[in-house]
């Protein structure tokens, strides 16, 4: 019999901005670099404050939640994990802060000392669309700094770079890894889905890798439920019941699904696997990994 997930959830994955208190060019340009994958974003060029998404989860019995970095200005970074701490210290959210780094910069261990200051801080993501760090040396070398610090490590990249990914995580093996929005693919055939599960098998097969459960707003663009769960339940067959954790990626997913339809079309999806694995999957996982 079907049950739908109704516990305790952690989203690990979901983002703030302050038009006012920052500057995010990608999301305020006409013109911007993910025009071609997003389309207009003037539907969330606005305030995305605290308040607005604990509206949004409170139906949702969200406990705890994950921010990440929102692609803003490399020079305010520091700025944007000081300004969450405080709203974290007097509203209980979010629980973990995942803050941007430059892995090239030569004071990279310093910049990651400025940041876990602030004691939510968990991780750290630099966001590799369509880019050339991971065959800079000089980034590799920023790993030693998370390392030092027990960081943990968002991949975010579109699916035609997954082949990258499995040579970051191998050569990296004493840092915790998680890959965003289920890699991103791009070819939702029948023939990119067997493609994409090809390139996810070789990287589950490390075991310091972890897939996000996220972004299906963003890759789907509609309520497609039958492809939406055909490859959130392949990620969790591939990389098993134990690394995989939901997140919704908000305010980027809602221009195309509510986050109710998010919340829906993810626990229909998941609701193949008993009450004891969905937990895993909307809970302690992300509790586990993030440690919170």
């Amino acid at each position: 019999m079907i049950k739908l997930y109704s516990e305790e959830i952690i989203d690990a994955h979901m983002h703030l901005w302050d038009l006012s208190h920052g500057d995010y060019p990608w999301l305020m340009q006409k013109e911007h670099a993910f025009k071609k994958q997003l389309g207009s974003l003037e539907k969330i060029r606005k305030n995305f404050l605290i308040d607005d998404y604990q509206a949004l989860i409170k139906p949702h019995h969200v406990t705890k939640c994950v921010h990440l970095e929102a692609n803003g200005l490399v020079k305010q970074a520091l700025q944007e994990t000081k300004w969450l701490q405080k709203i974290a210290d007097s509203q209980g959210f979010p629980h973990a802060i995942v803050p941007f780094a430059d892995l090239r910069d030569p004071d990279i261990e310093n910049v990651i000392k400025d940041h876990c200051q602030f004691p939510n801080v968990r991780g750290i993501r630099q966001v590799l669309f369509d880019s050339d760090l991971p065959s800079d040396p000089h980034w590799h070398r920023g790993f030693a700094a998370l390392a030092k610090q027990n960081l943990t490590f968002d991949l975010c990249l579109f699916g035609h770079q997954l082949p990258q990914v499995a040579k970051i995580v191998k050569e990296h093996d004493d840092i915790l890894f998680v890959l965003d929005h289920l890699g991103w693919p791009e070819d939702l055939s029948d023939g990119g889905f067997s493609k994409w599960k090809e390139e996810m098998s070789l990287l589950s097969s490390y075991p310091n890798a972890h897939l996000k459960l996220s972004g299906i707003g963003l890759i789907f663009k509609t309520l497609d439920q039958e492809n939406i769960s055909r490859f959130l339940r392949a990620g969790v067959e591939i990389f098993g019941e134990d690394r995989c954790f939901f997140g919704s990626n908000v305010p980027p997913d809602t221009l195309f699904l509510t986050y109710n339809q998010l919340m829906e079309s993810m626990k229909e999806a998941l609701s193949v696997y008993d009450l004891k694995v969905q937990r895993k999957l909307f809970y302690q996982n992300a509790k586990d990994f993030y440690d919170i």
